[in-house]
């Protein structure tokens, strides 16, 4: 299992209450260090970071997050790719999200690809030189 299927996997068993700690849930898989250092980082972010990844998200979907859980963790997941993880290239994000997805493809590539637009690599401060 690959780190973004594992992630998944994981943020739907928690949404689902069937397990209290990601982390925990994500050693028990036994990824390759890699991987579930990748697994790892992306459940613990979308956990943490639930509540802004939504309120972003609803800005691009017009009638509210989805109901279904799997399409709702992987949008999740992919906004904390686009917005909060560094380094993760934004058509990969985008890519892989999708391509985990049996259904609602087209809804999630929309939603992430108008999410990755709308970001714009700058520094906090347009005043202060980095």
């Amino acid at each position: 299992m690959a780190a973004r299927g594992a992630a998944l996997a994981t943020l739907q068993l928690f949404e689902k209450g069937r397990i209290e700690r990601v982390g925990d849930e994500v050693r028990r898989l036994r990824l390759e260090p890699r991987e579930a250092a990748l697994a790892a980082d992306l459940a613990l972010g979308v956990v943490r970071n639930e509540r802004l990844l939504d309120l972003v998200l609803e800005g691009f979907c017009t009638r509210g997050l989805p109901k279904d859980p799997r399409t709702r963790s992987a949008l999740r997941m992919g906004a904390y790719q686009l917005l909060l993880q560094e380094g993760m290239p934004a058509r990969a994000a985008v890519y892989e999200t999708v391509a985990l997805l049996q259904r609602d493809q087209a809804f999630v590539n929309a939603v992430l690809r108008r999410c990755s637009e709308s970001v714009h690599d700058r520094p906090a401060d347009p005043t202060k030189p980095e």
